[in-house]
């Protein structure tokens, strides 16, 4: 799993130069609020030729979980596990995976905001 960041550190971390790529909006069980989930990437990964490829797709993966576009998101994720197998993203692409198997078999509810409720605390 990728070290995980809120948003008040990755501000923080912006301010100083270091890459953050948002991975997950999570919500604890009782709690009607959310919160955004980054996490640091080296400054030596942005500047790699596949970079900005990697966080298209991982981008639009997030974008389509949102939306619960299962497969176009599932296809993204696979293209990432695929291309960039040592991705600093893999575990978390993996457990995106893993959610995805879950909702197509017990999907979110109409109104769902795209947000990872956690079911205990």
């Amino acid at each position: 799993m990728a070290l995980l960041a809120g948003q008040a550190t990755r501000d923080e971390a912006c301010d100083v130069g270091i890459v953050c790529v948002e991975v997950d909006r999570m919500r604890v069980k009782g709690k009607c609020r959310d919160v955004t989930f980054f996490t640091p990437l080296p400054a030596a990964l942005a500047g790699m030729p596949t970079f900005h490829d990697e966080m298209r797709l991982w981008q639009l993966a997030l974008a389509s979980h949102r939306l619960q576009h299962w497969s176009e998101a599932q296809a993204c994720l696979q293209q990432l596990k695929s291309g960039c197998a040592d991705s600093l993203l893999a575990g978390v692409c993996r457990q995106f995976d893993e959610r995805i198997a879950h909702y197509r078999i017990a999907p979110p509810p109409s109104d769902w905001d795209g947000a990872y409720t956690f079911d205990s605390k």
